[in-house]
């Protein structure tokens, strides 16, 4: 799978360790990642115009998929922001952000309890499993 990563705000790791995280992560999903995935880190206002016009919440949020074409969108400042508060540091963060964001490209949802259960089942399955 081929990443593109841009970066619209400064963000404190290197486009190698999301292409590290991308390469272990891919084979627990034989045929079914896309070709091509692009991960956008954006500020607050921008995630909230997306956040808006495409889930009706007129929030910031951290991180919003899309599958067509598959896109990552991550609020830099919100990542920082949540990994103090959760005290965690900004790289584990973020793996959970692109972990989340790429299950929801893969149509992995939580609006109801039983999918939300299961998202977060693969997520921490994942997550105990790579280098994170």
């Amino acid at each position: 799978m081929l990443v593109e990563i841009n970066e619209l705000v400064a963000v404190p790791f290197s486009k190698k360790d999301i292409q590290d995280f991308f390469s272990q992560v891919v084979p627990f999903f034989p045929g079914q990642s896309p070709e091509n995935l692009s991960v956008v880190f954006v500020g607050e206002s921008e995630i909230r115009k997306w956040n808006k016009k495409y889930r009706k919440k007129d929030e910031a949020t951290d991180v919003l998929s899309f599958i067509d074409p598959p896109e990552i969108m991550i609020c830099g400042p919100i990542l920082k922001k949540q990994a103090r508060e959760r005290g965690r540091g900004v790289k584990e963060e973020l793996v959970l952000l692109l972990l989340h964001g790429f299950l929801h490209i893969l149509g992995y949802t939580h609006e109801q309890k039983e999918e939300a259960f299961l998202m977060q089942s693969r997520e921490k399955e994942i997550l105990e499993k790579i280098k994170y």
